[in-house]
């Protein structure tokens, strides 16, 4: 299991929260909409180790977490 690092486009409100709406998950991929945000806490990537912000996101009915590292944006991987 590893760490993709992706682009991401944020939200900021005024209270400075962040929230994603946009993910690139590859130097040649498409920007994709997050249809929503479920969830955000500060958790461990139990598959490709670190720890950050995770936020349980939806795309196309599907969950996935997205984590945010110090700046830094990755989606888990199977490689």
């Amino acid at each position: 299991m590893g760490k993709q690092y992706i682009r991401v486009i944020l939200y900021i409100n005024e209270h400075g929260k962040l929230t994603p709406i946009q993910m690139k998950p590859g130097e040649h991929a498409e920007w994709v909409k997050i249809d929503k945000v479920k969830d955000c806490r500060r958790r461990a990537s139990l598959k490709a180790g670190g720890v950050g912000m995770r936020h349980t996101c939806v795309i196309n009915h599907s969950d996935f977490y997205l984590f945010d590292e110090d700046g830094k944006w990755f989606i888990e991987t199977d490689n």
